[in-house]
């Protein structure tokens, strides 16, 4: 909970900081950010242990407990996630934010407050990978800089939206599932040579499914009769 209200509150800041950007603008601007904190994270022995990370305290359960706990858990953050979505889908904030993603300029002539809206999306979306980072870091009993600031972590998300279609409830849980399914066939049987055949896939996939599958599946005509 603190990891989710320490995320959701950075996010506010920062989103109040950059998301007057647009384009490119940002997209810089994000990646700053992200090299700015992890150079932050690697200098700050003190308090992240720099560049050896830290060692977090072991759940004093058993194996199959901790699997359990971790795994509903986890399951419960993701349910959570898809139903605040499903809620700021439904609510007018949801509806604004369709408007800018449509058209920003068209959305501000009309009354929206469209750096307000971003700053409120932008906290919500980072509430709960706060909590998500923080029970990664308790599975695995460690955490470093390096693994936290990689750029794909930021890119899979993205990745996983696109697949699956963006701006919409359900497109992320479905891109998620194709991205890790294919993440994993590619990793058994191209090892050497993975990232390429992984980065050549979401390539040819996004290329050929701007709107993601959803998009696919509600673009198709309706059946006759």
């Amino acid at each position: 909970a603190a990891a989710c209200l320490a995320a959701a509150l950075f996010a506010a800041v920062l989103g109040i900081a950059i998301l007057h950007l647009k384009g490119h603008y940002f997209a810089i601007a994000s990646l700053v950010v992200g090299e700015v904190l992890l150079e932050i994270a690697t200098s700050w022995t003190d308090l992240t242990g720099g560049g050896t990370g830290l060692n977090l305290p072991i759940i004093r359960i058993s194996v199959d407990a901790q699997a359990r706990l971790f795994f509903w858990s986890m399951l419960t953050l993701g349910v959570l996630t898809l139903a605040l979505t499903w809620a700021v889908a439904s609510s007018r904030l949801g509806f604004g934010l369709q408007c800018i993603r449509q058209n920003e300029d068209a959305a501000a002539m009309v009354g929206i407050n469209t750096t307000l809206y971003k700053v409120i999306a932008f906290t919500l979306s980072a509430l709960f990978v706060g909590g998500a980072g923080a029970m990664y870091a308790s599975w695995v009993f460690y955490i470093e800089p390096p693994d936290v600031f990689h750029v794909l972590t930021s890119v899979k998300p993205i990745v996983m939206a696109l697949l699956g279609g963006a701006g919409t409830v359900f497109g992320p849980v479905l891109g998620a599932a194709v991205f890790l399914v294919t993440e994993e066939l590619v990793w058994r049987n191209f090892l050497d040579i993975h990232a390429a055949v992984l980065g050549l896939i979401i390539v040819v996939l996004i290329f050929f499914l701007p709107r993601g599958i959803l998009g696919l599946v509600r673009g198709r005509p309706a059946p006759p009769g």
